[in-house]
């Protein structure tokens, strides 16, 4: 059971994933605070790098000792520890690691009340999480609908951030939003880089943020306005490159403009997964396959630790047909983040496509419990994999919360071709950033001899069609 663990003014509230220092948000991922969580309940005893991995990393899909590193030096900077202190977390080179604080451990208010409260009432932060999990089940282009803007764990940024300096923690709680999965926490971290940009007007990382907070939150224009000042404060910004890029390709379908800018991201954070995520979305997206591959395989090279970066590139080797490849990828997703829904869609559809019937059949019921509803309820008669897939899509239909072309994919999947047709006409109509990925999202490649469906690709790439011309 979820529980609060208390040690001298910090809180973990696990239910939560969050970490409080005198009620005040201290900005930390999901995964390091399941792991400081995992120190405190043991305080004072040798945790080892080997029960770690098994406790947080069971199956083994990802690089285990670099996330234990990545995650410990996150938990060290929330605590204001530095190596060697020994104030909280000591280390036992090539053994592990002994968190000192004496951990209380007490049950969240919520539950002190619970008599009064019908069983498994969820919260509004349950909500956000429910509600998020509807709109990526809907199939990959949903997941994709911003693809174009790819953020995981934040990049390399100038330091901003002190405990004395307001504006300064507004800016960390916004990096540390715009490091979730879920579109609605990146959405939410708009707020906080407008404090921060109220506190240091002429800090371009601020206008950066705020640029990919706005993009998450569906407002492509206000994102390209922020990139853009935030370029002019800071022209070296690489993710304001990546954002400014980003809006060019899916509001305005300028594919030479946008390919420009996200070059440019790459080349100033080549460390950075997501630039080169994003750049390799585009690539796929233009038919341009050699260079895709070549860009997906340096970013994978990076070894993102992300969710969302490692479960998009595995999307983008499914769109070129690398199933193994995806596969791979999408299995390290769930491995990092068990809920990832567009994880377990994205294995799903690599499965299918490499014949792994038990596999399919899994990720199907997966994904239905995620939507809070019983598999079995959803899924009628014999196992069948087409069928199973069916039912998920026509489910999706049903309860998910989706943009024109999410409808569209998942209407071309179940062959209603020119209802699919029609969704289309509605998200080009609407700019919605995913319609970039017309001839690269399988599920619309059969959509080719449907009347209208080329005018409407025509339409989207024109400009690509003009650069390739020289004109």
């Amino acid at each position: 059971m979820p529980m609060v663990l208390k040690f001298g003014d910090y809180e973990i509230d696990e239910a939560a994933l969050e970490l409080t220092r005198g009620g005040e948000p201290v900005p930390l991922s999901p995964m390091a605070v399941r792991m400081l969580s995992y120190f405190a309940r043991r305080s004072g005893k040798l945790v080892t790098r080997q029960s770690l991995y098994e406790a947080l990393w069971p199956d083994g899909c990802v690089d285990r000792e670099r996330l234990v590193n990545t995650y410990v030096r996150q938990i060290r900077a929330a605590l204001d520890e530095r190596a060697g202190e020994n104030r909280f977390l000591k280390t036992y080179p090539r053994r592990g690691y002994r968190f000192l604080p004496e951990t209380l451990v007490v049950e969240p208010k919520a539950n002190l009340r619970s008599e009064a409260l019908p069983p498994h009432v969820p919260g509004p932060r349950a909500e956000v999480r429910r509600h998020g999990r509807l709109r990526v089940l809907t199939g990959l282009s949903v997941v994709l609908g911003a693809l174009a803007l790819l953020l995981g764990q934040a990049g390399p940024e100038p330091a901003l951030a002190t405990r004395a300096n307001p504006g300064g923690m507004a800016y960390q709680m916004g990096r540390e939003l715009l490091s979730h999965p879920s579109p609605e926490q990146r959405a939410g971290s708009v707020e906080y880089f407008r404090t921060a940009i109220a506190e240091t007007p002429q800090n371009g990382a601020a206008h950066a943020g705020l640029a990919e907070g706005l993009y998450w939150s569906g407002d492509v224009t206000g994102a390209a306005r922020a990139a853009a000042r935030a370029l002019e404060l800071s022209p070296e910004h690489a993710r304001a490159h990546m954002v400014l890029g980003s809006t060019l390709l899916t509001r305005e379908w300028d594919w030479t403009g946008a390919e420009r800018h996200l070059r440019e991201a790459v080349a100033r954070a080549p460390d950075d997964p997501d630039p080169g995520v994003a750049l390799a979305y585009l690539l796929v997206s233009a038919g341009r396959t050699e260079e895709a591959l070549h860009t997906l395989e340096r970013t994978t090279a990076l070894d993102p630790t992300s969710a969302a970066v490692t479960g998009d590139l595995g999307i983008l080797y499914g769109w070129l047909g690398k199933h193994e490849r995806a596969l791979d990828l999408c299995h390290r997703t769930i491995s990092i983040e068990p809920t990832a829904t567009w994880g377990h869609a994205c294995a799903m559809e690599a499965a299918r496509a490499l014949g792994q019937a038990n596999e399919v059949r899994s990720r199907v019921r997966t994904l239905i419990q995620l939507a809070d509803e019983d598999p079995d309820t959803v899924l009628k008669g014999p196992a069948d994999v087409d069928r199973d897939v069916r039912s998920l899509r026509q489910f999706q239909l049903e309860r998910g919360r989706t943009n024109h072309l999410g409808r569209a994919v998942a209407l071309a999947s179940l062959g209603m071709d020119s209802e699919a047709v029609t969704a289309l006409h509605e998200a080009v109509r609407d700019r919605e950033p995913g319609v970039v990925a017309l001839g690269s999202e399988p599920a619309l490649r059969g959509l080719e001899g449907e009347p209208g469906y080329n005018a409407l690709r025509e339409r989207v790439f024109a400009k690509l069609r003009v650069s390739a011309s020289g004109a």
